[in-house]
């Protein structure tokens, strides 16, 4: 499906500047406005949650037994270790194309029914697949070099996961049209990253604490840790998606505040 919304679209409408705090604004308004799909990214999370409890479960009791018999407990933790990255990556792949697809439907006034959202969604998964697994790679080489090129980058690249889905294109072509609509617009991008991402890690730090206290109560209390985990941390995930994809938007010319059915 094109969703290019005319051929011309982006250079008669695309924003010159980027407002972060209008941003970040636009960003809540929109969750608020849509609180049914942040109940089901939510309830998402704690479905997956729960069925890499196990994984988990493992690796706790492998991290116990570290302190008695460290390479016996190295070769237990390695196989719920590698379980536990490679279902994040496809959860993470499944999830963000849907509810991206779903955020570029919300803000151009596109409606569709729940099937064909998650239809359009789950056709992008194996590009994002590849853009994460790129982007593990570029940032991972420039945080290792220096601090400032992995930031550098993460900000120039920051509109590749929204493109990826939205525009659509492939992992390559997401990470070359991000580096081109980001050119100019990087120091705002770079304040929308820093809010998003200490929003995310209060919410983080937060889940955390709750899971430490519930740890203590066994199994049950892992599960219970586990749902609220989820629970808490799905807005911080869901502003941050939000947030880049407006952004995907105003500087590709197809979206301005106020202007969703256009």
């Amino acid at each position: 499906m094109d969703t290019t919304l005319c051929a011309d679209c982006g250079g008669r409408y695309a924003s010159t500047g980027v407002d972060v705090a209008s941003i970040v604004q636009q960003a809540f308004q929109v969750l608020l406005r849509n609180p049914r799909a942040l109940a089901a990214l939510a309830a998402g999370g704690i479905v997956f949650g729960l069925a890499t409890l196990p994984l988990n479960l493992a690796l706790a009791r492998a991290q116990e037994q570290a302190a008695t018999q460290p390479f016996a407990a190295l070769f237990s933790m390695f196989p719920a270790w590698v379980g536990l990255v490679l279902a994040g990556a496809v959860y993470s792949a499944v999830v963000y194309s849907i509810f991206i697809r779903f955020l570029g439907d919300a803000l151009e006034g596109r409606e569709r029914p729940v099937g064909e959202l998650v239809r359009e969604g789950l056709g992008r998964v194996l590009p994002m697949l590849g853009l994460n697994i790129l982007l593990a790679i570029a940032l991972g080489i420039g945080f290792m070099l220096c601090f400032v090129p992995g930031i550098f980058l993460l900000v120039a690249l920051a509109l590749a996961i929204p493109a990826v889905v939205l525009q659509p294109v492939g992992p390559i072509e997401a990470l070359s049209l991000s580096w081109e609509r980001t050119d100019g617009h990087r120091w705002n991008i770079f304040f929308l990253v820093l809010i998003s991402g200490a929003i995310f890690m209060c919410l983080a730090i937060f889940s955390g604490l709750v899971s430490l206290i519930t740890r203590a109560l066994g199994t049950v209390g892992m599960v219970v840790g586990t749902v609220m985990s989820q629970v808490i941390t799905t807005p911080g995930i869901a502003l941050f998606l939000s947030i880049f994809v407006i952004l995907f938007l105003q500087l590709s010319g197809r979206w301005m505040p106020g202007n969703e059915s256009r």
